[in-house]
């Protein structure tokens, strides 16, 4: 069963679930600049959409929202997410909270920051990624003016195709915390320096397959591009083509 609710210019579609309201499709009116994922339990888009809404500058996050999955190009200038939720953080990034269980026996539970959308941030935008320990599929995806990501000294696993597409990005710092990195993760940037931190145990296939950039367009990958690489002893698998431009 499907379900419309429309809200202060915006329009929702659901999917009526036994757990409650499943958002899977959206519009929004050309003058609405802040947004409120309300009165449902999942925005669940998906991590690709043709539609913008480039006006809307602000979410804020109902207290009754478990899940949200959507893509930075359908908020491409969001520059505030306000959250009255306990899964959800305030910041200029979507961020969600996981709780888990403690490793001790003793009732305490264990939170995961994960970095969700990043929203096509620009170069001279904030990106504070000191409490992310996991950076989601497509985060930084649509950031095609970003250089360089400093910070991240909690990252644990930066996930598939995370920054790919991101053919300015020249500079990322990975820390000694990393343990995974995925499948595409740093795909079609212009990484041209990469040093992996000891601990890092897996590296996804096609992880740097970088590219080469000409006039602000990616090209093919020249020897001017390739880069050089030491990978640690501590890696236990590596997917095909991780280092596809590595000297």
């Amino acid at each position: 069963m499907i379900k419309e609710l429309k809200n202060n210019g915006c329009r929702f579609m659901c999917n009526c679930k036994a757990s409650g309201l499943s958002v899977f499709d959206m519009d929004v009116e050309d003058n609405v600049k802040k947004i409120e994922f309300s009165g449902v339990e999942e925005i669940a888009i998906g991590k690709k959409s043709e539609k913008s809404f480039p006006n809307v500058t602000t979410i804020i996050i109902g207290g009754e929202i478990e899940y949200i999955s959507i893509p930075n190009e359908m908020f491409p200038n969001v520059k505030y997410v306000i959250s009255h939720n306990k899964y959800f953080l305030n910041s200029n990034m979507l961020l969600m909270k996981e709780y888990g269980k403690s490793l001790e026996d003793d009732g305490t539970r264990m939170e995961t920051i994960w970095l969700l959308n990043t929203f096509c941030k620009q170069p001279d935008e904030v990106i504070d990624l000191k409490s992310v320990e996991y950076i989601d599929k497509y985060a930084f995806s649509r950031s095609w003016n970003l250089k360089e990501v400093e910070g991240g000294k909690n990252v644990e696993r930066i996930r598939d195709y995370a920054f790919s597409g991101c053919m300015n990005l020249k500079h990322f710092t990975f820390h000694a915390k990393l343990r995974g990195i995925g499948g595409a993760a740093f795909s079609n940037t212009s990484l041209s320096e990469i040093n992996l931190p000891r601990g890092l145990r897996t590296i996804g296939p096609g992880a740097f397959n970088t590219v080469g950039t000409s006039k602000g367009f990616a090209s093919c990958a020249g020897q001017s591009d390739m880069y050089e690489i030491r990978i640690p002893s501590t890696v236990q698998n590596i997917g095909a083509a991780a280092f596809s431009n590595a000297s």
